[in-house]
C-alpha cells in the first residue's frame, strides 16, 4: 500500500477534507505524515507478520513515542534520526547550549579577525618602516652622485668651455657619462639599480623638459628596465617609468608605441593606487592626450571629463594638475569645434 503521505496528497475531496479537520493544508498534513507515522501505518499493515507489530500494545507503545519525540521501532536505526529525536525532546537545553556554542564561536571569529588585523597592521608597519628606509637610502645616494660627482664634474675651472656659465645641457651631459661609470661593473652603483634608476629617471626627465628626446630616450629605458626587474611590473615606481617614457614617445611623434605605454601605466594606476590617486589621474591625462593626437577625439573625452571632475574633487580648483587638465578638456572642446564649452 502506499505512504499515508504520500495517499493524503493525492488530489480529492477526501484529502482536502482530512486537512481541513486538522486546520491544516495538503501540504502541511503531508509533513505531519512524513517519517514517524508513515513507517507506524507501514509496519502495522506489513504482509509479513514476523515483521508486524507483535501485539496492538506494541502499536500504542510505539504511536507514545512519536508523540513523546522518543526514536519509534519502526523508524531507522541510524544515529541521525535518533539524535533528531534527542534534541526535539530537549529543545530548552539544546538551545541554551547552541547559544553557549555561538556565542564562544562569535568570541572566537571576533579575537581571531582582532588578532588578524593587529598582524596585518604590524606587516603594514613593518613594510612601510623597510619602504621608508629604502627610499631614505635611495635619496642619500642619488645627493651623494649629485654632490660628489656631478657637481665636481662642471665645477667652473680653467679648462676651456668650463668657466662660471656652465650649461645645462653640460650639466647633463657630465653627469650622463659619470652615471654610465658608475653603472658598470665595479662601479659605485653596480649593485644599486634602484639608485641608477632614479639618476636616469632625473636625467631623462631634464633632457625631456630641453627637448633633447635623442638623449632623454637611453636614460628613460634604463631606467624602466631597472626598475622592472628589481620591482616588478606592477610597482608604482615602476609605473612612473612607464609613464616617462610613453610622454617622450609622444613627443617624439612615435604616437603608437606612446599608446601603448599609457594604456599601461592607466590600467596599472587604477589597479595598483586607486583610480582617485594623482598618479593614476596623470596617468589618465596622459593616455587621454595621445588619444587626441591621433584625432581619436571619441575615446579622449570621457577620460578627459572624468579627469577633470576627479582633480575638482580631490585636488581642489587651485591646483596645477587641475588647472592642466582643464586646459587639456578646453584644448579638446576647441579641436572638435565645441568654442562655447
Amino acid at each position: 500500500p502506499p505512504l499515508p503521505s504520500l495517499r493524503i496528497s493525492g488530489p480529492g475531496a477526501a484529502s482536502t477534507n482530512s486537512a481541513a479537520n486538522r486546520r491544516s493544508d495538503l501540504r502541511g498534513l503531508r509533513r505531519e505524515l512524513t517519517g514517524d507515522l508513515d513507517w507506524i501505518t507501514m509496519k502495522a499493515l506489513e504482509k509479513d507478520r514476523v515483521r508486524r507489530y507483535e501485539t496492538a500494545h506494541g502499536l500504542a507503545l510505539d504511536v507514545e513515542r512519536h508523540l513523546n519525540d522518543e526514536p519509534v521501532l519502526a523508524g531507522p536505526p541510524g544515529a541521525a534520526y535518533r539524535v533528531g529525536k534527542l534534541i526535539r525532546r530537549h529543545k530548552g537545553a539544546f538551545a541554551a547550549v547552541a547559544c553557549v556554542a555561538l556565542a564562544l564561536v562569535i568570541g572566537m571569529v571576533g579575537t581571531s579577525l582582532a588578532l588578524l588585523r593587529a598582524v596585518r597592521a604590524e606587516r603594514r608597519a613593518a613594510s612601510e618602516a623597510a619602504e621608508a628606509r629604502r627610499q631614505t637610502a635611495i635619496a642619500e645616494a642619488v645627493n651623494g652622485f649629485l654632490n660628489d660627482d656631478l657637481l665636481a664634474a662642471v665645477a667652473p675651472s680653467a679648462r676651456p668651455g668650463q668657466g662660471r656659465d656652465v650649461t645645462m645641457r653640460q650639466v647633463l651631459d657630465a653627469a650622463g657619462e659619470r652615471i654610465e661609470a658608475a653603472s658598470k661593473d665595479g662601479g659605485r652603483f653596480a649593485g644599486e639599480p634602484l639608485v641608477e634608476a632614479k639618476v636616469r629617471s632625473t636625467l631623462g626627465a631634464t633632457y625631456l623638459q630641453l627637448g633633447e628626446y635623442g638623449s632623454a630616450e637611453p636614460h628613460l629605458k634604463r631606467a624602466l628596465e631597472l626598475r622592472r626587474k628589481a620591482l616588478g611590473e606592477g610597482d608604482p615606481e615602476t609605473l612612473k617609468a612607464v609613464a616617462q617614457l610613453g610622454v617622450l614617445h609622444w613627443r617624439q611623434g612615435r604616437l603608437e608605441e606612446a599608446e601603448a605605454l599609457g594604456r599601461l601605466a592607466f590600467d596599472g594606476g587604477r589597479r595598483v593606487l586607486g583610480p582617485d590617486h594623482p598618479d593614476a589621474l596623470k596617468y589618465e591625462m596622459n593616455l587621454a592626450n595621445f588619444y587626441r593626437s591621433q584625432g581619436r577625439f571619441p575615446e579622449a573625452e570621457p577620460l578627459q571629463e572624468h579627469n577633470v571632475e576627479a582633480m575638482l574633487r580631490t585636488l581642489g580648483p587651485e591646483h596645477s594638475a587641475t588647472l592642466e587638465a582643464m586646459g587639456n578638456l578646453g584644448n579638446h572642446f576647441q579641436e572638435t569645434g565645441r568654442y562655447e564649452k
